[in-house]
């Protein structure tokens, strides 16, 4: 649960398919540091640019220009993922989110091909660094996304949902787990606890799928792929 998830295994799964922007939303902390929503009782909102890399990067996505290899370092002997960034023509739209994701994780914009690694801020220009989460962290942030009985909060039973600050981007909920004292009939899952129902709604396709790839993210987090330890990153700009 405390072991965060390796980069390669899920942008393993980019590459297979699954939605960009929703698997970086779920599974990392900060790319590049660009920093996502913190969940718990200290939560942050996520930095302005954050949803609008996610949301260019999936964009890119749908269009192709993303793609994955697999290296076997030649030192190490150890597999190391290579983001490759296509150079091929592209309408103009597409091309301006190319130069938008270049230009916000801060790559030289002549490259193609960029190491992702583990960490919370790159050294050089031709790397991405993405500080992955751990079960445990992607766990406290959906409960951030519960409904909160107003008087389990006045009797201090848990913390107050997290509120945006004024003016801040919000990124769409990952997940809506509603609370209510009886149990409606359309549900897709639901427990019972101190007498209130809480439940997601069988029409709410993303916390549904949400919910399901939970499994899967947990899975990441089991396999022999390590991580490795957190450095301590002090900017000096």
């Amino acid at each position: 649960m405390m072991t965060p998830i390796p980069p390669p295994a899920l942008f393993r799964l980019i590459e297979e398919g699954w939605p960009a922007d929703m698997l970086l939303q779920i599974g990392v902390q900060s790319i590049n540091g660009i920093s996502n929503r913190k969940g718990g009782a200290r939560g942050r909102a996520a930095d302005s640019d954050f949803g609008v890399l996610l949301a260019a990067l999936e964009r890119l996505q749908a269009s192709g220009v993303l793609g994955l290899r697999v290296e076997l370092s030649k030192d190490t002997k150890q597999e190391g993922t290579i983001l490759v960034i296509s150079q091929t023509a592209l309408p103009a739209e597409v091309e301006a989110d190319r130069l938008l994701v270049r230009k916000q994780l801060g790559l030289r914009p002549e490259l193609k091909e960029f190491k992702v690694v583990y960490g919370a801020v790159a050294e050089k220009d031709d790397v991405i660094a993405v500080q992955t989460r751990s079960g445990f962290q992607i766990m406290n942030l959906l409960g951030t996304n519960v409904e909160v009985p107003s008087e389990h909060i006045a009797e201090q039973r848990t913390y107050p949902p997290f509120q945006e600050p004024e003016g801040a981007q919000a990124l769409p909920p990952l997940i809506r787990i509603h609370a209510e004292k009886s149990l409606p009939s359309d549900v897709f899952a639901a427990v019972k606890y101190r007498d209130y129902w809480y439940w997601i709604d069988d029409r709410d396709f993303r916390s549904k799928a949400i919910f399901t790839f939970l499994m899967i993210i947990m899975t990441l987090a089991e396999n022999d792929e390590k991580v490795q330890p957190p450095i301590v990153t002090i900017q000096g700009n």
